[in-house]
């Protein structure tokens, strides 16, 4: 099997490492962009059309429930709600979306 080998120029080879991550880093993101669809407002996130929503759903709900305790052992009083809300006491509320699980920066 053929090796790619890149050369680089004698200035840049101590930012080799930081190179390569950037272009790991970029191509990931655009793969994930074209390849990962999901609507903040919704819980169906879809891989190439196929339903890969379980993890994501999982992981916001953990997300939620971990936020709760830690907020609770706080003073807050807060109370999770269906669909990943919290709700203060003051009316205000936040929804933990799938996109805020890191799932994808993982």
């Amino acid at each position: 099997m053929h090796k790619i080998k890149l050369k680089f120029p004698e200035k840049l080879i101590p930012y080799k490492g930081v190179i390569y991550f950037v272009i790991i880093l970029v191509s990931a993101h655009f793969f994930w962009k074209y390849t990962v669809l999901g609507d903040e407002s919704d819980t169906i996130v879809t891989f190439f059309g196929i339903d890969i929503s379980a993890p994501f759903t999982f992981m916001a709900d953990h997300v939620l429930r971990f936020v709760n305790n830690i907020l609770s052992m706080l003073g807050y009083n807060i109370t999770a709600e269906s669909n990943n809300i919290l709700r203060f006491d003051n009316r205000n509320a936040v929804r933990i979306v799938w996109a805020c699980t890191g799932i994808k920066q993982a």
